[in-house]
């Protein structure tokens, strides 16, 4: 039984919507009569996706920077920028006034306006489903609406059509059974894999807001140039033992979950691909997984399971900044990127780092053998995300100033407080259905020797749409 090299990730982003003025809530009924909105395809197509691009990264490495801040040294931090984009540009659905305008500001999405965001979120969706060939990805959001409460049908249209929102009653008087009913809905539409991603409720609730993004890669082996060296010819019967292995991949997944709880309860989940490489001439055996030290900072040094893999992969050393990158592909158009700093010189990544760097790496990348050592690991990440947006310039929405009219009209609404826990296992596994072998033929030369052995930075990368679907720091994969 050989090794494969696996990891899978989950995100869920959980944001919850209470009322603004506690005593409003009791036996509220409120009914609105609005004309349905229909709203049409915008004819840019690919364009209206691209629009998301550069301000979601953006956005995304704010986060990273207000998040590292306010971690304690040695902590791993990994979370989705998409994700929480996606929540927070559903959330400003229903925003207006100032609040629409501190949450558009945050984003980067001020030079446009709510109908071509949504639309641009629509086709990035879309665009997702589109790109990942061969593979299960489910897009989809629904609002769970508290029983006698009425938003604005125009919400529940636009979340409806461009988040593909399904709304359904439920009695938040009975936070248990709440939550539970809401699980449900998760676990039907993640295959199980999400089951009690809803816990704590309380009875002020006015809606939750799902959005789901569930994924499930099957293998990954490299592309063709990845397998075999151009000027080696490839033997039949190893092409024949490829062409078995491909056609019945096996099926392994970890986990990744990323909830995010409490107020306007947007749940996000991003189960992402496997990242499954084809096996090698000398194939990711468990056998060469072996204790090693991973050294957290100068003085802190915890002992891992150090997997080892030999190949060939987009790889590239950046030696003025100080970094070395390597790229693992999943199959369709996802690639996790490793960025590894030169001892010493993490805060100086930090510093500079931003989307423009990531896109630089990317374009730099050349195939080249490398034996690549990393850790088996299993990671959680939590954070409260209230101080970090507010830094960010998200404040009304947290107060009793925040303007959710495009929610409600007659009701007021508020954000009471958004926090997130994320894990990520990236691990090895033996299955029968992947013993087969394949090959890759290396040259003769010595290959590059990447140990990752003190802190990294990692990105799960969507090519076909340029989003950072997930991006941390792995500070110590020791820590649970």
């Amino acid at each position: 039984m050989r090794g494969i090299f696996a990891s899978c990730a989950i995100a869920a982003l959980l944001l919850a919507v209470t009322w603004a003025d506690l005593h409003q809530h009791q036996h509220q009924h409120h009914h609105h009569h609005h004309h349905h909105h229909h709203p049409g395809h915008s004819p840019a197509g690919e364009l209206t996706c691209s629009k998301l691009s550069a301000p979601n990264a953006d956005f995304g490495f704010a986060l990273y920077k207000s998040l590292n801040a306010r971690a304690a040294a040695g902590k791993n931090i990994f979370y989705s920028p998409l994700g929480i984009s996606t929540a927070l540009s559903m959330l400003s659905t229903g925003a207006r006034g100032e609040t629409l305008k501190q949450l558009f500001s945050s984003l980067g999405y001020s030079a446009h306006d709510q109908a071509k965001i949504n639309e641009a979120y629509h086709h990035l969706f879309d665009m997702l489903g589109q790109s990942q060939q061969d593979q299960q990805l489910d897009v989809g959001s629904a609002v769970a609406v508290r029983s006698g409460f009425s938003p604005l049908e125009k919400f529940l249209t636009d979340v409806k059509y461009y988040y593909g929102g399904e709304s359904f009653n439920v009695d938040f008087t009975k936070p248990v059974e709440a939550a539970a009913e809401i699980n449900r809905f998760i676990a039907s539409k993640t295959q199980d894999k999400i089951k009690d991603m809803v816990k704590d409720l309380n009875n002020e609730m006015a809606m939750v807001l799902i959005n789901y993004v569930f994924f499930r890669g099957r293998t990954c082996s490299l592309r063709p140039h990845y397998c075999f060296d151009e000027h080696t010819e490839t033997p039949a019967s190893v092409q024949d033992q490829m062409h078995k292995f491909l056609q019945n991949p096996p099926h392994t997944c970890y986990h990744y979950t990323l909830s995010f709880t409490q107020s306007i309860y947007i749940a996000l989940i991003f189960p992402l691909p496997l990242f499954r490489a084809g096996q090698w001439e000398k194939p990711f055996d468990a056998s060469l997984t072996h204790k090693a030290d991973f050294n957290v900072d100068e003085t802190t040094k915890v002992q891992v399971d150090m997997m080892k893999r030999m190949g060939r992969f987009d790889f590239y050393q950046d030696r003025d900044n100080h970094t070395t990158v390597i790229m693992l592909p999943y199959k369709g158009n996802t690639s996790m990127m490793i960025v590894l700093p030169d001892e010493g010189k993490m805060n100086e990544v930090e510093g500079y780092i931003n989307k423009d760097y990531v896109r630089s790496w990317h374009d730099m990348l050349f195939r080249n053998s490398v034996d690549l050592f990393m850790p088996k690991f299993s990671i959680s990440a939590d954070a409260s995300l209230d101080d970090t947006l507010k830094e960010l310039g998200v404040a009304d929405a947290f107060t009793n100033n925040a303007d959710f009219s495009g929610m409600s009209e007659e009701v007021k609404l508020k954000v009471s407080k958004v926090s997130h826990q994320a894990v990520l296992t990236v691990d090895e596994t033996g299955t029968e259905a992947a013993a087969t072998t394949t090959l890759e033929v290396m040259p003769m030369s010595m290959p590059e020797i990447m140990v990752l052995n003190r802190p990294f930075l990692v990105f799960i990368l969507e090519h076909s749409t340029k989003s950072i679907l997930f991006m941390g720091k792995i500070n110590n994969p020791a820590a649970m």
